[in-house]
């Protein structure tokens, strides 16, 4: 990425970057002419557009809408993290933010964390409570494209998974943020006539929205997830067929014996089940 000359100090600093990390003097990043204070005041901004920012205590990245940023400016004489109660850092508006090539973001990121890190306010205890978690640009939306089990991926690298917990298919993401599909969610309940938010209407919205003749998608397996007394009851199968001890699926199958010498001597002769999801048996 091109490096540019900070007009203060000197040394050389990102094109991208909205302040120089070595002396904080701010650099012009808006084509316009404007930087992300000065848009705070634009025509088309309203209380709830959002601005990514930087947290100069915790160093959590954040988004935080212009009616936080007006309100805590009017009561510190700053605008103030979300988590910590810090003060932040404008670095640029969401939807600017979110349309940047990823490397230039990245190298960003990097540069603010070096400038916070080394700053005075930065409190390793605050960082270390509130700094971890995942980015909220990155915490993208994510469902299971085979039962529409919903997964954001901030759930997901908390569990440590990246295949569905139900049905063992890898887990598919969206490039739509985690909030602004809960604020797509929302309407889609308000436009079905103010559906009540459940497991059924989510798993119906994700199909609409993302499975739309998918071939991956399984009505049979999605059922399976949402209603599985009632599936196993359909085909007279809920006493004869349990649920596997280790994983909980129903997705089980009767093990052969096999008869003869090899049923009575082999070490499945015993073992009445196999789990075709996670291939336990018992």
């Amino acid at each position: 990425m091109p490096l540019v000359k900070c007009p203060e100090c000197g040394k050389e600093i990102s094109d991208q970057a909205p302040a120089c990390i070595h002396c904080g003097y701010p650099i012009n990043t808006d084509k316009s002419g404007d930087s992300p204070a000065d848009e705070l005041n634009a025509p088309d901004v309203t209380p709830g557009t959002e601005f990514f920012s930087v947290c100069e205590s915790c160093g959590s990245f954040l988004f935080t809408t212009k009616s936080r940023i007006e309100n805590t400016t009017k009561q510190s004489g700053y605008p103030t993290c979300g988590k910590c109660g810090g003060k932040i850092k404008l670095l640029a508006r969401k939807e600017k933010w979110m349309k940047m090539e990823s490397a230039d973001k990245e190298s960003i990121v990097r540069e603010e964390m070096e400038r916070v890190r080394n700053g005075p306010e930065f409190n390793w205890e605050m960082a270390s409570r509130w700094g971890n978690n995942l980015r909220p640009d990155l915490d993208v939306q994510g469902y299971c494209p085979k039962c529409a089990k919903y997964y954001p991926k901030s759930d997901a690298l908390k569990k440590g998974i990246d295949r569905c917990e139900f049905c063992g298919t890898k887990i598919r993401y969206s490039d739509i943020l985690t909030p602004d599909f809960t604020d797509m969610y929302n309407e889609y309940l308000e436009q079905s006539g103010g559906l009540p938010s459940t497991e059924q209407n989510v798993a119906d919205f994700i199909r609409k929205t993302f499975l739309e003749n998918d071939e991956m998608f399984s009505e049979e397996t999605c059922n399976q997830r949402l209603h599985p007394g009632q599936y196993q009851n359909a085909r007279g199968n809920q006493s004869q067929m349990p649920s596997c001890p280790n994983c909980g699926s129903g997705q089980i199958q009767k093990i052969s014996s096999g008869g003869g010498f090899l049923g009575l001597f082999s070490r499945k002769g015993k073992k009445q089940w196999r789990c075709g999801h996670c291939g336990f048996e018992w």
